[in-house]
């Protein structure tokens, strides 16, 4: 047909970087799920027509062995949350869907215990003002345009291991900050998992808006987020999933991430403050990055994070 001999060069091409030690393979960050997941559909619809799917298959499972080093005991992406938290999951979970469907068997080179931790770290890390904190190789984003927080809460029951559902307040806060259509784009790869009632599964949750202080700690993953409630006169937060429910949420989240993680982006010690939905102190993130001499653009460095600074160091930086 068209399509095979086209199909087929490209896993080829894949095999080959693989047996060079290319880096987009090799490299074991968000890259190598992204290039591991169509080299999976390959295999899976060539099992049984290319004695070289097999070859295939081996080395992706060894490849994304590598990917679990970003991911820290306690949870957080190192890289940071978005996009390539996302970059790095959806893939996984569409090679484990593959491996489910197409071997009876899951994708086995992952901690699946950390991935599960993970939902917490990212829903933590959705900050007052509906948008995700920023610290590291992230962007400044606005709600979630993915299911991976959500589906990592039901990690051990996409894998089959569980039958336990999804926490109910998990759930609930997650659905506040999914946008329209978000996650929807392709039918083929939602997940069954989330085909149910989900308006009863809300109704499980019996904390409304927890009081108090909540402090979120992540020791491994260098990260701590500290919310807390304000009253607002004549407002109630609602039992259902709504945006409006963070608004008298302050949230503080400090950045001690070890610097010799990949793609820290240099803001260690940086914090971002949000209260009443807005972002009152912020993590610059990429800056001008892009854009050279990166030594002469503060954002690009600790400069452009919240954070104290010598003016002096970045003066002499070269």
């Amino acid at each position: 047909t068209w399509a095979k001999p086209r199909l087929s060069s490209v896993a080829m091409c894949l095999l080959s970087t693989f047996r060079f030690k290319g880096w987009p393979l090799w490299n074991g960050n968000n890259w190598t799920p992204n290039l591991c997941h169509g080299g999976m559909y390959w295999v899976v619809s060539f099992w049984h027509e290319d004695g070289r799917a097999r070859e295939v298959l081996d080395a992706c499972m060894e490849l994304l062995y590598l990917v679990r080093r970003m991911f820290t005991p306690d949870g957080v992406y190192v890289e940071g949350v978005a996009q390539y938290s996302f970059m790095s999951m959806d893939p996984s979970y569409e090679i484990n869907k593959l491996l489910r469907s197409g071997f009876g068997d899951f994708l086995r080179g992952y901690d699946w215990d950390r991935i599960h931790r993970m939902g917490d770290w990212l829903l933590d890390s959705m900050m007052s003002d509906s948008y995700t904190s920023d610290f590291g190789d992230s962007h400044y984003v606005n709600g979630w345009g993915s299911f991976v927080p959500l589906l990592n809460n039901m990690a051990f029951d996409i894998l089959g291991v569980t039958n336990n559902g999804p926490d109910p307040c998990f759930a609930r806060d997650f659905w506040s900050f999914q946008y329209m259509w978000s996650g929807f784009s392709s039918a083929f790869v939602v997940d069954k998992t989330l085909a149910r009632n989900w308006t009863a599964v809300f109704a499980q949750c019996q904390t409304v808006a927890p009081n108090g202080v909540k402090a979120s700690i992540y020791p491994s993953g260098g990260l701590g987020i500290v919310t807390t409630r304000v009253s607002v006169p004549g407002w109630t937060p609602s039992a259902a999933p709504d945006v409006m429910n963070v608004m008298d949420q302050v949230k503080l989240a400090i950045n001690a991430k070890d610097s010799n993680y990949p793609h820290t982006e240099l803001d260690f010690g940086g914090f971002i403050w949000t209260a009443f939905g807005n972002r009152l102190i912020r993590d610059m993130g990429y800056g001008q990055i892009s854009k050279p001499p990166r030594q002469k653009n503060l954002d690009s460095h600790p400069g452009g994070t919240a954070t104290d600074v010598t003016e002096a160091a970045l003066a002499n930086a070269g």
